[in-house]
């Protein structure tokens, strides 16, 4: 399973990661370091709709369109 957090706060998305067992994690801090991971084949995105540079929700969405 491939696996995105999007998480700003660094020791919360360490803790998901760890508990977690994927065969690949990618781990985001930002929106804007998450769009370039979208473009990877996921399973599963864990999105925080609360970053600092704009909101989860808004570019999960816009990504979809």
């Amino acid at each position: 399973m491939k696996l995105l957090i999007v998480e700003d706060n660094c020791a919360l998305n360490n803790e998901i990661a760890l508990s977690l067992s994927a065969d690949r994690t990618f781990q985001a801090y930002t929106a804007a370091e998450a769009r370039g991971l979208l473009r990877e084949d996921l399973d599963l995105v864990i999105l925080d709709i609360n970053l600092p540079d704009g909101s989860g929700l808004e570019e999960r969405l816009r990504e979809t369109e």
